[in-house]
């Protein structure tokens, strides 16, 4: 054989490597996963069943001195439900503060009350005013003790945790008690306006 023909047949051992080569196969087998889908869960917050703009307005007109604490002609509820799927911790906060002097009578000025203007800082109703929040009828009590009006403001109330569709009953309790010294003669005829903000945030699991 001549180098011509061993030359030739290197060629065609390495083509035919190379096919072989190129031909091999491993066993296969594929499956498919379709449909697959994600959903947020909700947390909502319902006051008296409704949502923003909640129109739930306490008016509370002729508030006069009583015996401390046991008076509770100034209440009112606020019924709190989780309407989510989610479990939530309720919590709320008073905002916007207003001590309307709505001028100063004899009574006041001789207390010398000098804060007699339009202002909404220039009344003594939330200086005299008491507060306290706790649930009725339920088993979580009271949240937090009796504060003077104006120390709550901007200060958030904690509840307790809300699974979907359960309530909480909260109930605000103001007290405007009589004072041995008559200093609450100050607020005669002064108005207390503010706004409450309820929340319901996620429990982390």
């Amino acid at each position: 054989m001549n180098k011509r023909i061993l030359i030739s047949l290197s060629v065609i051992g390495a083509v035919a490597t190379i096919v072989i080569g190129g031909t091999v196969a491993y066993f296969s087998d594929t499956e498919a996963s379709t449909g697959n889908t994600f959903t947020a869960e909700t947390l909502d917050l319902k006051v008296g069943d409704q949502d923003d703009p909640m129109v739930v307005t306490v008016v509370r007109n002729n508030m006069q001195p009583q015996t401390p604490y046991t008076y509770q002609g100034y209440n009112q509820q606020f019924v709190l439900r989780n309407a989510g799927s989610l479990p939530g911790t309720v919590s709320w906060t008073i905002k916007n503060v207003e001590n309307s002097e709505n001028g100063c009578n004899e009574p006041e000025t001789s207390l010398f009350d000098t804060t007699c203007g339009t202002g909404t800082d220039q009344g003594e109703l939330g200086q005299y005013t008491w507060i306290k929040w706790f649930e009725k009828g339920g088993t979580h009590g009271s949240f937090g003790p009796f504060n003077l009006f104006n120390m709550v403001a901007g200060v958030k109330v904690t509840g307790p945790v809300l699974q979907p569709g359960k309530i909480l009953n909260a109930y605000m309790w103001l007290d405007f008690p009589q004072r041995l010294d008559n200093m609450e003669n100050l607020a005669q005829g002064d108005g207390l306006k503010f706004d409450i903000e309820f929340k319901l945030d996620q429990v982390n699991l």
